[in-house]
């Protein structure tokens, strides 16, 4: 292949209308922002009520009502105790076909408004404990799906509601009302900028962070992406002004987009991953509390794997269920609830929540997580990790570097740690178990990358997905191989790739999770917050700095299911 010949060609990303990430074409261009204004109509038959509820005691409430074309409700609750509920409806024309899907509300002293998309993106499920024998670590397993790219695939009669009370002991729960609206649920990414930096979230992603750009830099576009410089080895480069850094390349004009995190499967991007350790071992097919391990195949060998909800979808390449989302001019809010990574399309009792922000340059992102699905006796099966955030960023940016010195935030330069190009993750992650200073960062030769600040985890794990990021490497040039990238295998909102080494698309990526290790509680929401810097390595130390100094993330409540464990809450 003629390399360079084909970047000749722009290497451009989509950002309005409902086109990959690394498509050349429909590029990005600034929109006027206008908020959605959402009406609902009042669902009569369920009247306001006020219930008592015993621990266990389960309250069905009749509704009966045609949704037409609606597809978004609206429940007003106030709750003493926590309420595990169910929406159920079925199909207008044929009363066999039915459909059932939960949610949860946690108890409060204020009225909540629980706001529920009906059947997001949803294919029908299929329970595969097995992948194929000869298959890679996330392939797609020729597993027959019943995809559809929107919500709803039958015009539904709202039957019925449960509520069930999860809680210890006896409460009111009081019901406001029920509310039902038709809402676009966009089958693309949402995007907010504040002229420096554009991030992307995907909604047919579980709502991850899948998009980041640095627009400029002074005078200069900030990430430009050409695939040499002035070197024999014709590797791979993204920076600032990359266009100008050598070579014979004529990348063209100043609206090249180049998104900086890897999107080769719905394992990536940034995102939120919770595991429970459910009893057994890798070599299990059986843990306890009831749970099933399916066999995944990861780092060349087939494992029985944890539970594990994973925000952007399964290893299968099935995606999350989305619940509601919120777009404002400065904000991007989601609610998930996401997919068991090893199971096949199978949606979990949990919710995954994100709160995207930029503030001065910078990228805060508040998460919340909790899982409401009844493994009451997780707390006897031990600790695991969490993946906080899993964090995968493109290959070009390939050195690794955290602080690991004595004296932190005084521009120590001595204490700084770099490892260029190291192994797999999957083989032998790299550990840190030191990093004084709390962020990690990603960073080409010129130390221009992106970096990720996060107190309180207890370490890093890293890695690459093959260690070479030069052109002429196969796993660098696989782009069209993809699952969000092969047009023969595409599912969802991705369109396929324009270069097969595109670096969101490649199989080579550069990984970090900061990690705790500790044990998952059902109904404890798990709260934590990082931010994400993209610039050279001194400015985004210094902006790592100012958020330590201002004291902008609070994690303080990261250990919260530790300290019940322990019984210290």
């Amino acid at each position: 292949m003629n390399y360079k010949k084909l970047l000749k060609v722009s290497w451009l990303l989509c950002l309005l209308a409902p086109l990959s990430a690394c498509n050349k074409k429909n590029e990005p261009t600034e929109e006027e922002f206008v908020e959605e204004v959402i009406t609902f109509e009042r669902i009569k038959s369920v009247s306001k009520e006020g219930l008592y509820m015993q621990p266990d005691e389960t309250r069905t409430i009749a509704i009966n009502f045609d949704s037409l074309d609606s597809n978004y409700l609206k429940l007003l609750i106030q709750t003493d105790v926590n309420i595990y509920g169910t929406f159920n409806y079925q199909n207008i024309y044929n009363a066999s076909e039915t459909g059932c899907e939960s949610f949860y509300v946690a108890k409060g002293q204020e009225e909540q408004e629980l706001c529920h998309f009906l059947d997001a993106y949803r294919p029908k499920y299929d329970n595969h404990p097995d992948c194929a024998s000869n298959a890679g670590a996330h392939a797609l397993y020729n597993i027959p799906m019943q995809t559809k790219m929107a919500q709803g695939t039958f015009r539904k009669k709202l039957t019925f509601m449960t509520l069930k009370n999860v809680s210890k002991e006896a409460g009111s729960v009081n019901i406001g009302g029920l509310y039902l609206s038709s809402r676009d649920l966009p089958l693309e990414e949402v995007y907010i900028s504040d002229g420096s930096i554009k991030i992307g979230v995907d909604l047919m992603g579980g709502g991850t962070l899948s998009y980041l750009e640095r627009l400029n830099y002074k005078t200069s576009k900030a990430t430009y992406y050409i695939d040499e410089i002035l070197t024999e080895e014709n590797d791979v480069y993204i920076g600032v002004d990359a266009a100008n850094m050598g070579g014979d390349i004529t990348v063209g004009s100043t609206d090249h987009h180049v998104n900086l995190i890897n999107y080769y499967d719905p394992g990536r991007q940034f995102q939120q991953s919770f595991y429970a350790n459910v009893g057994g071992s890798n070599t299990a097919t059986h843990g306890e509390n009831g749970y099933t391990r399916k066999k995944c195949w990861t780092g060349g060998q087939a494992i029985y794997w944890p539970y594990n909800p994973v925000q952007g979808g399964d290893c299968h390449t099935n995606i999350s269920q989305m619940v509601d989302y919120k777009r404002t001019k400065n904000m991007i809010y989601t609610r998930c609830k996401p997919l068991d990574w090893a199971d096949c399309n199978y949606v979990t009792d949990s919710y995954l929540e994100n709160w995207y922000y930029i503030e001065n340059d910078i990228v805060v992102v508040k998460n919340n997580f909790v899982d409401f699905s009844g493994f009451t006796d997780m707390e006897t099966c031990g600790k695991t990790q969490l993946e906080l955030p899993a964090a995968y960023v493109v290959q070009p940016f390939h050195k690794y570097v955290t602080y690991q010195g004595e004296t932190p935030w005084i521009n120590d330069e001595a204490g700084l740690i770099y490892k260029p190009n190291l192994g797999s993750w999957a083989v032998s992650a790299d550990i840190v178990l030191k990093h004084p200073e709390d962020w990690f960062a990603w960073v080409n030769d010129d130390e221009f990358g992106v970096g990720v600040y996060i107190p309180d985890v207890s370490f890093y794990a890293s890695g690459r997905s093959h260690a070479s990021y030069n052109v002429s490497y196969r796993g660098n040039s696989n782009a069209y191989s993809s699952p969000m990238g092969d047009s023969e295998q595409l599912r969802y909102n991705k369109k396929e790739c324009e270069y097969s080494f595109q670096s969101c698309y490649v199989t080579n990526t550069c990984y970090t999770a900061p990690e705790i290790l500790t044990t998952m509680l059902d109904y404890v929401p798990f709260t934590y917050s990082y931010a994400i810097s993209v610039d050279y390595l001194p400015v985004i130390r210094n902006n790592f700095h100012n958020l330590y100094l201002d004291k902008i993330i609070d994690n303080s409540t990261m250990f919260v299911w530790d300290k019940i464990v322990e019984g210290k809450a």
